[in-house]
């Protein structure tokens, strides 16, 4: 019984799935474009909370997929994603520093994430993680990366 390839949409909500449960969002998770469309959200919701973006897949090399054919009719995909977290901030005298709890909301996420495998039978990657820039007063926001590989069918050959 062969399997269908997920879609980038079903990636998506899948990785969104898996964090927006965790206790410190209180289910507040969103499918996001990039940082601008999570900052929107801040306006309306409490902190902490995660949105989840797709940011493009690139082919694995043909040395890396092993004997090349010369009708080749699969290819495989590295397929990556941002998870983007926005946290309270504060390290003025007499405010909690609160990149301890950051790094350990990021420690959860990683937890909850690698290896994970869902839709695509294939587990999910971590690439790294960083902070990001923010203009926003009091909030900082961390994002990581995260790929999964995804078999594509067609015909590439030469």
């Amino acid at each position: 019984m062969a399997t269908s390839t997920p879609t980038i949409h079903e990636l998506a909500q899948e990785l969104l799935g898996i964090v927006k449960p965790l206790p410190e969002f209180d289910d507040r998770g969103f499918s996001i474009y990039d940082l601008t469309d999570l900052n929107a959200v801040l306006k309306y919701e409490t902190l902490p909370l995660v949105g989840v973006s797709y940011e493009g897949r690139v082919p694995v090399s043909e040395d890396a997929q092993g004997k090349t054919l010369r009708a080749r009719t699969v290819t495989i995909m590295v397929v990556n994603f941002s998870v983007i977290v926005a946290l309270r901030y504060g390290s003025a005298v007499g405010v909690d520093d609160t990149k301890v709890d950051a790094v350990n909301l990021l420690n959860a996420i990683s937890d909850a994430v690698l290896g994970y495998k869902g839709v695509n039978h294939r587990g999910w990657v971590f690439k790294g993680e960083s902070p990001l820039p923010s203009d926003i007063e009091g909030v900082i926001f961390y994002g990581q990366t995260w790929s999964v590989r995804l078999p594509v069918t067609g015909n590439f050959g030469i």
